[in-house]
């Protein structure tokens, strides 16, 4: 199975200090998972399961990046990492594509980085986010290389 990331890859800080701010949204997946935590780092992901095209993909959730990638399950295990099936939800309803939507933990975060991380100074937040980019990059060049969309929304 292959999985899609949305976006070109490039902004790595702004990937984690996304993820630093969703932290503690995942306490309730690892306890399904039955893994005790307050919550996890991640990439989120789509599945290109059977039934769904990556063009459904490109037009549905995807329709607001202008660039994608795509790696192999086997890939990203691989590599070292986990996937997380994970749903989306919107007003308590799922979110179209939600069934194919999984997560890509990072390891090595804690609650209390996570919840202090935007009360640092600008030093401590870059010294932070140093702990994780290297981890994040090699998940993000598994997603190599990239490709331009014809799907993307446009506003006429």
């Amino acid at each position: 199975m292959l999985v899609v990331h949305f976006g070109d890859g490039r902004d790595v800080d702004q990937l984690i200090i996304n993820s630093m701010r969703n932290y503690r949204k995942y306490g309730s997946v690892l306890s399904e998972l039955g893994i005790d935590g307050a919550g996890s780092l991640t990439l989120s992901v789509l599945g290109i399961r059977a039934g769904v095209t990556l063009g459904e993909l490109l037009r549905g959730p995807g329709a607001r990046w202008s660039r994608y990638g795509t790696a192999t399950v086997a890939g990203v295990k691989e590599a070292g990492f986990d996937l997380w099936p994970t749903s989306l939800f919107s007003d308590g309803a799922p979110v179209p594509y939600s069934a194919d939507h999984f997560d890509i933990p990072i390891p090595g975060c804690d609650a209390k980085t996570a919840d202090g991380y935007q009360l640092l100074t600008k030093r401590e937040r870059r010294l932070v986010r140093d702990r994780f980019r290297t981890r994040f990059g090699e998940l993000l060049e598994l997603f190599e290389p990239r490709h331009l969309s014809e799907y993307v929304a446009t506003d006429t």
